[in-house]
């Protein structure tokens, strides 16, 4: 909504290829095929990273709806494998 009068400021905006591999909140279309470590940051309004000894990333969701996110399972999988330990709300 911004993106025409934050670029007359100077800003730039990276092509679609580049960004979908900067970060992600969900996963989405962009990311079909994606491989989920490769992509720089990985953030959400659904998952926390709230312990790092040990990394512990908390759900404020069930994993059944996590399950019902496209790929988002697949970013659990990714953690677990990374050594994260991956709590689901109830």
């Amino acid at each position: 909504m911004l993106r025409p009068a934050l670029e007359t400021k100077g800003l730039r905006f990276p092509s679609l290829d580049v960004a979908s591999r900067f970060a992600i909140e969900h996963a989405g279309a962009t990311h079909h095929g994606m491989d989920a470590p490769s992509i720089f940051g990985h953030h959400s309004k659904l998952r926390r990273l709230v312990s790092i000894d040990p990394p512990t990333i908390h759900y404020t969701i069930s994993r059944a709806q996590a399950g019902e996110l496209y790929g988002e399972l697949d970013l659990v999988k990714m953690f677990v494998r990374r050594g994260y330990r991956v709590e689901f709300a109830w």
